[in-house]
């Protein structure tokens, strides 16, 4: 069944509103004072795979950020799925991404400096 680009920005902000809401809870104990905000989702044509981009402030947290999303990407998929199970059929496959948006934003910030 193929979704058209309403149908599909829809389900996006579905995962993207439940993902906020599971990730706090992942991450209280490996980064205390960590700011992690879920900024995109994007979801595959067929809503198999989710590629989540994440921002995390203070930046030295993004690398254990990332790893502890890939080493807990089970039980992340699980909690969401307890949040989507009467949403949607099938709980998507997580791929964690970090935004550089505020890298890019910094860098701009600089050369207008000079």
């Amino acid at each position: 069944m193929a979704l058209n680009s309403s149908q599909k920005a829809k389900y996006e902000r579905l995962v993207l509103r439940e993902l906020s809401a599971v990730l706090p809870s992942q991450f209280q104990w490996t980064t205390p004072g960590a700011l992690i905000t879920v900024t995109d989702v994007r979801l595959s044509p067929d809503l198999s795979i989710a590629r989540i981009q994440l921002s995390v402030y203070p930046l030295e947290y993004r690398s254990t950020v990332l790893n502890h999303c890939e080493e807990n990407k089970g039980a992340i998929r699980f909690a969401l799925g307890q949040r989507l199970r009467s949403k949607m059929r099938r709980v998507p496959e997580l791929y964690f991404y970090i935004d550089e948006f505020y890298d890019k934003l910094e860098r701009i910030n600089q050369l207008l400096k000079k």
